[in-house]
């Protein structure tokens, strides 16, 4: 997701993010002399939902973990007053608002100068927690896939719910008190049968102050899910992107899609990936404690923080994490 947000500054709403590297973090020094800027955590990796798209119906091994509230503690005194921001959710397929310690976790940031964003399926706002999210949080990213039936088909939720529960995050963050405003994005993996559902996705954001969102490519759990991503279809996956940012621009909606994909043998020869700066920065933790970098971290052993633990810069400069 990085690579669609890097260069445009209106993305972050001025605010510090793992998306994107600090000015003075130096990509060449593998051993960083400094305690991690920045978290990616995960209160939870359970889920209330069971979507047809997620990769936890595809894996036997998906945990089921809740980290406990003496570890939230812990983090809550060693990170939080040392870093510049946090995300929840992404990294282990849980529903963070599906933990029972949720609340607490909220109300110790909100008296942290940190920016916290957290990735959610949205189906657990309420409108107590709606004023918890607006007055802790810097940004809210509820994921969908489509709208209506499209929606329903995946997440076997209804549609017209979770816009009530979005509505009732945007009521919140108009009543909320402080300098800081909850940025409410749309965090869309896009999903070739459904195409025409993002053009109508950009009309509900212009209609109701939706902030950003964000469209990224589905990514199959098998070959006979190739044919619903655009990923495999160079030309569709360019026009369609090429299209749905026209349409955004001519609603006034901030739209984050992927980088055009080259057709030409020449293009394809120059096409190059953009660095990565989360393993310089973010230190990350999944509910049970195990240490990864991002999203895709679970393949490396970089180690376990447990409640008591005082080796993060040990876990930070192992020679595991310098691997990588």
């Amino acid at each position: 997701m990085s690579l669609y947000l890097q260069n445009d500054e209106r993305m972050f709403f001025g605010r510090s993010s793992i998306l994107r590297a600090d000015a003075d973090t130096d990509l060449r020094k593998y051993r960083p002399d400094y305690f991690p800027k920045k978290m990616i955590m995960s209160l939870t990796s359970r889920c209330n939902l069971r979507c047809t798209h997620c990769m936890r119906g595809h894996c036997a091994d998906v945990a089921e973990d809740t980290m406990p509230r003496e570890m939230i503690e812990r983090v809550a005194e060693v990170f939080f007053p040392r870093v510049s921001s946090i995300q929840i959710g992404g990294i282990d397929l849980g529903e963070q608002m599906f933990s029972p310690h949720f609340g607490y976790f909220i109300d110790k940031v909100r008296k942290h100068d940190i920016a916290l964003d957290m990735i959610t399926n949205g189906t657990l706002i309420n409108r107590t927690n709606a004023r918890e999210i607006a007055a802790s949080l810097a940004r809210v990213l509820i994921s969908a896939e489509g709208i209506g039936d499209n929606y329903r088909k995946i997440r076997g939720a209804k549609w017209e719910s979770l816009r009530s529960r979005i509505e009732l995050l945007l009521d919140a963050r108009q009543a909320a008190t402080g300098s800081r405003r909850l940025a409410v994005c749309l965090n869309v993996c896009t999903i070739k049968d459904f195409r025409d559902d993002y053009f109508s996705m950009v009309d509900y954001a212009a209609e109701t102050g939706i902030d950003l969102i964000i469209m990224r490519n589905f990514i199959p759990n098998d070959n006979t899910e190739r044919g619903r991503s655009f990923l495999y279809d160079e030309r569709a996956h360019n026009d369609f992107y090429s299209s749905v940012k026209a349409h955004a621009a001519s609603r006034g909606v901030l739209v984050a899609v992927p980088p055009p994909i080259p057709t030409g043998k020449k293009e394809k020869s120059m096409f190059r990936r953009k660095p990565c700066s989360l393993p310089f920065e973010v230190f990350g933790m999944q509910a049970d404690g195990k240490v990864v970098t991002c999203c895709l971290g679970g393949a490396f052993d970089l180690g376990r923080l447990t409640p008591g633990c005082d080796g993060v810069m040990d876990l930070w400069l192992s020679e595991n994490y310098n691997k990588i």
